[in-house]
C-alpha cells in the first residue's frame, strides 16, 4: 500500500503494536527487563535527529516502555488481561480511556499512566484520590482501593529532577492510603556510573527506607541499593 494513502491512526497503531511485542519478548525470555528498555530508548532516540534535526520532545517514549511492561508483567502474573475503561469526555465528544482494568464489571486492579486518579461522571469506582499525575499508578480494590505502586520516571535527569520525583514519591507515601506491602519507584534511564555524588546520595537516602526502590541500568549497586524492574514487579504481584 502507498505510505501516503495510510490512516494516521494504523501508522501510530503500528508503532505501538510493535513495542508492545518488544516488552512481550523481553519479558517471555526473561531478559533483563531496564537493561532491554533502555536499550530501546537510546536506540530510538536517534532515529528523529535525522528527520528533524534532534530528539526533543521524545520524553513520552520512556514513561510509555515502563507503563507497557508493567501492564504486560502483573497481566501475566496475575493470568489476567488489562481492558481500558472510559473515564471521561474530551473534546469533539470523544471518550478518554486511561483507565486500564482487570475486568470492567467488577474491577480488582487499575492501572493508569500520567493522570490524577478520581472519580468522574463516567467511571463510578470510589477510587482513592491521587493528588498528582504521576507516571505510573497500579491501585489494587480490597474491600476500598489502595496505591499498590507509584513509579517516577527518567530519562535524562540531573539532580533537581530526580530530587523532585523523590518528592512526589514521599509525597504519596505520607498522604495516600496504601496497600500492604505496597512500593514507590523511581525509573531513571541513565547508567549509576554517571551520577554525580548529591544524585548518588539522594538515592542512597532514598533506598534505605522499607518499600522505596530505585531501578537503573547495569549490575546492582549494594552502596544504591538499586533494583532490577523484574524484582520490583515481582514485589508487586
Amino acid at each position: 500500500m502507498n505510505e501516503f494513502l495510510r490512516k494516521p491512526e494504523e501508522i501510530i497503531e503500528e508503532f505501538f503494536r510493535s513495542v508492545q511485542k518488544y516488552i512481550k519478548n523481553l519479558i517471555d525470555k526473561k531478559r533483563n527487563l531496564i537493561g532491554g528498555l533502555n536499550d530501546f530508548f537510546h536506540e530510538a532516540w536517534q532515529v528523529p535527529k535525522e528527520y528533524k534535526g534532534n530528539s526533543s520532545q521524545m520524553g513520552f517514549i520512556p514513561e510509555y516502555l515502563v507503563f507497557e511492561t508493567v501492564k504486560q508483567y502483573v497481566a501475566k502474573k496475575k493470568k489476567f488481561s488489562f481492558f481500558p475503561i472510559a473515564r471521561a469526555k474530551i473534546s469533539g465528544g470523544n471518550v478518554e480511556t486511561n483507565y486500564f482494568v482487570d475486568n470492567p464489571d467488577n474491577p480488582m486492579h487499575l492501572l493508569c499512566h500520567g493522570l490524577r486518579v478520581h472519580d468522574t461522571n463516567l467511571v463510578k469506582l470510589d477510587l482513592c484520590r491521587i493528588n498528582y499525575s504521576h507516571d505510573i499508578t497500579y491501585l489494587i480494590k480490597k474491600n476500598v482501593w489502595q496505591v499498590k505502586a507509584i513509579f517516577e520516571i527518567k530519562s535524562y535527569f540531573d539532580y533537581p529532577g530526580i530530587k523532585g520525583d523523590i518528592e512526589r514519591l514521599i509525597f504519596a507515601e505520607r498522604n495516600y492510603h496504601l496497600a500492604e506491602n505496597f512500593a514507590l519507584v523511581f525509573v531513571g534511564f541513565r547508567n549509576k556510573d554517571s551520577l554525580s555524588n548529591k544524585e548518588r546520595e539522594l538515592i542512597n537516602t532514598f533506598t534505605k527506607v522499607k518499600s522505596h526502590f530505585c531501578v537503573l541500568p547495569g549490575e546492582k549497586d549494594q552502596g544504591l541499593r538499586n533494583y532490577l524492574l523484574e524484582e520490583v514487579l515481582n514485589f508487586i504481584s
